[in-house]
């Protein structure tokens, strides 16, 4: 296929992938496949540094780029961009916004820690659930919840109290579980009661109405490059 102008969304997972991720391995030999087939065409890279595991180094993207750094925030809230500013990397001093909302707060369910991890977190899910349709009557949560694990072993166990704890709450039993995967490529829902439940690595990218962080709270250990790449995926 010829193309006049390609855009790549997301361009730090394209051109400076984590070493151990090999979708993004594949979609960049796709991308420089089909850039090298289209020599002529516009090519325009979105990305955010703050995003990228790595050091975003200019030697990592295609040649003959003219950068251009936006600065001003049109969509996220002030509490929002304040909370990213902890795990932002550039100078913070240069964003601006253009409007005056603050936005929601971020609001922490603690709980102690008695019992099944996975039961405790979906019963408190729940609650988190029941408490947001009281603040917001009639929202409509068809795919516009989305609740992020840390990991797939953690969704499997999750998953499977979830669904249990949302059978058992009238108000909440029609709701049904699907995967980051799925929702992604599906076009039309069969049965317009699904929350989205998976892990931060398949999540990355995609956005929600509303996003509920589950067992993401551990304290970050291990090496630099895993530090960075869990300050990535945080912001």
């Amino acid at each position: 296929a010829q193309f006049t102008k390609i855009v790549v969304d997301e361009a730090d997972c394209v051109f400076s992938p984590p070493p151990d991720c090999v979708k993004s391995k594949k979609f960049h030999d796709l991308v420089m496949k089909i850039l090298k087939k289209n020599p002529t065409c516009e090519l325009m890279l979105l990305s955010d540094k703050s995003l990228s595991s790595d050091s975003l180094d200019d030697n990592v993207w295609p040649d003959a780029l003219c950068l251009v750094e936006l600065s001003e925030v049109c969509r996220s809230s002030q509490r929002i961009v304040a909370g990213a500013l902890a795990f932002q990397l550039g100078n913070k001093e240069e964003i601006c916004f253009s409007h005056e909302i603050q936005g929601l707060p971020l609001r922490e369910f603690v709980f102690d820690d008695e019992g099944d991890e996975s039961e405790q977190y979906a019963k408190e899910v729940v609650k988190a659930i029941e408490k947001l349709l009281v603040e917001f009557p009639g929202l409509d949560l068809h795919d516009r919840l989305a609740i992020i694990v840390p990991s797939k072993e953690f969704r499997l166990r999750f998953c499977a109290s979830l669904k249990t704890e949302l059978t058992k709450t009238a108000k909440l039993k029609h709701l049904s579980i699907i995967l980051a995967l799925e929702a992604s490529k599906t076009i039309h829902f069969a049965k317009q009661n699904k929350i989205l439940v998976d892990t931060i690595d398949e999540m990355n990218g995609l956005e929600r109405l509303v996003i509920f962080g589950v067992g993401l709270d551990e304290k970050i250990s291990g090496d630099a490059a895993l530090a960075n790449k869990i300050r990535s995926q945080i912001y």
